[in-house]
């Protein structure tokens, strides 16, 4: 994400596994279409189409393998993003 962006918008690389990881930002991954499984402290999340899940800062996860036929949009949100709009 480029210095100074506060929330960036992408489509999910498909496949390919994340090994687990975690951020330093707040992360919404939206199923569009077809499912995403992560994993998270040992335990598989399975997320069908039109569910979210929501990933607060250094969360550990796993993201498996996305198909063809699965989109999923990432929504990468950095904290400063909440103090700036409680102070618009």
């Amino acid at each position: 994400m480029a210095d100074g962006q506060l929330i960036n918008i992408r489509k999910h690389t498909r496949f390919i596994e994340f090994p687990a990881h975690k951020h330093n930002y707040i992360e919404f991954n939206y199923v569009y279409k077809g499912k995403l499984t992560e994993v998270i402290h040992n335990k598989k999340i399975e997320l069908q189409e039109g569910e979210i899940i929501f990933l607060n800062k250094d969360i550990t996860h796993a993201i498996e393998k996305s198909s063809e036929d699965d989109i999923i949009i990432n929504f990468i949100i950095r904290p400063e993003f909440f103090d700036f709009i409680l102070n618009l």
